[in-house]
Order: structure tokens, then C-alpha cells, then sequence
């Protein structure tokens, strides 16, 4: 109860910052980037499918995860740095030490990888992927949908730090005023997409 409580006050700080960034955000683009920095830590929502589909996928902060998924459908919440009804979709495999997670927010195309938040996870799929984006590693990620209604929860430690750092002019995401980020070392047009993986389902 007072875990649920804390990440409701969380939630709350977010989107109040969110809010703030984009009000304010007409005449600062620095103002829009903390805000739209503050919109990415968190995804909480819910997943509404016309059809029935399922998923069971828990990630212990990237480093081991389990469960699978694949859902293609509505969402309904803070999801992918906004706040509203969107398309998501979410392909995932977790086998303890090795996962492989696909998931999509808003305007994508399941059959363009560049659209879609791509990535391996786990300490053997780190290891043996590097090739990925800033966005969701390290992160936890919690996706659950049986039938046609499910939830997400959704933790981006990473995006923390970049949400800190950004207001001492630091983008350590490198994500300012775009859809994905590429990590500080990466030229400014690096993909960051590893060898997409066939989960078979």
C-alpha cells in the first residue's frame, strides 16, 4: 500500500513537470527537454487489445528477465514520453540472463526496426548485443495483458539520470527534441539497432 502510494506521488511530480515543460516549453526549448526528459522515466498505463492477446514479461532492472509477450493493440496512459491514447506494441522474451524486447509507442511500423524501441537485455544479451539505444537499458520493464486488457509499468533508470543532468545542461540520453537518443560517445545519426531477433511468435 504505501509502495503504491510512492509511486503515485512519483507519478504525480512527472507528469506536474511534464505539464510544466510543455506550458512553458512555447518559448524554452530547454524548459520542452526537461519536461519531455521528466515524460520518459515512467510508463504507467493500460493495454486494450480487439483481439485476444497475452503477455507475462518481468525485468529485474535489465539484468535478468522472464516471461514472454507479443501485443499489438491500444494504450491508455503515460507511455512513451506522452500522456494519451496511443497504438503500442511489445514483442518480448525473457530467459533469466537473456532477453529480447521490442516495443513500439505512437507512430511506428512493426516491419521497420528503426521505428521500434529494439534491444536485447539481461547480462548475456548485454554482452553479446551492444549495439542498442539509451531509452530502456538499463531499465526495468513490466508488461502484463491477458485477453484484451492488461498493464504496463514501466521504470527507465537511465532516463533518472538524464532527467538530472539535463537541468545542468548535460543530454547524457542525447534525446533533446527527438524520438530516440543515442549514447554521448555515438555520432548523431547512429541507429543503435542490434540484429533483430525471431522469437517465433
Amino acid at each position: 500500500m504505501r509502495a503504491w502510494r510512492g509511486l503515485r506521488r512519483v507519478g504525480s511530480m512527472l507528469a506536474l513537470v511534464a505539464a510544466a515543460g510543455a506550458v512553458s516549453g512555447c518559448g524554452s526549448a530547454y524548459m520542452r527537454n526537461r519536461g519531455q526528459d521528466a515524460a520518459r522515466i515512467l510508463d504507467a498505463g493500460i493495454t486494450r487489445t480487439e483481439t485476444s492477446q497475452w503477455s507475462f514479461y518481468l525485468c529485474a532492472a535489465g539484468l535478468a528477465s522472464v516471461g514472454a509477450g507479443h501485443v499489438d493493440g491500444q494504450y491508455y496512459g503515460l507511455g512513451g514520453g506522452k500522456v494519451e491514447k496511443q497504438r503500442h506494441y511489445e514483442k518480448t522474451l525473457g530467459l533469466l540472463l537473456w532477453s529480447y524486447e521490442e516495443l513500439g509507442w505512437g507512430e511506428f511500423d512493426v516491419a521497420k526496426q528503426e521505428t521500434l524501441i529494439s534491444q536485447y537485455g539481461g547480462l548475456l544479451g548485454w554482452i553479446t548485443h551492444l549495439p542498442r539505444r539509451p531509452d530502456y537499458a538499463p531499465g526495468c520493464i513490466h508488461c502484463i495483458h491477458l485477453g484484451h486488457y492488461g498493464f504496463i509499468l514501466n521504470l527507465r533508470y537511465f532516463m533518472i539520470a538524464d532527467f538530472l543532468a539535463g537541468w545542468f545542461g548535460a543530454d547524457l540520453a542525447g534525446d533533446d527534441g527527438r524520438t530516440f537518443g543515442h549514447w554521448p560517445w555515438q555520432d548523431e545519426t547512429a541507429q543503435n539497432l542490434p540484429e533483430r531477433a525471431n522469437v517465433g511468435f
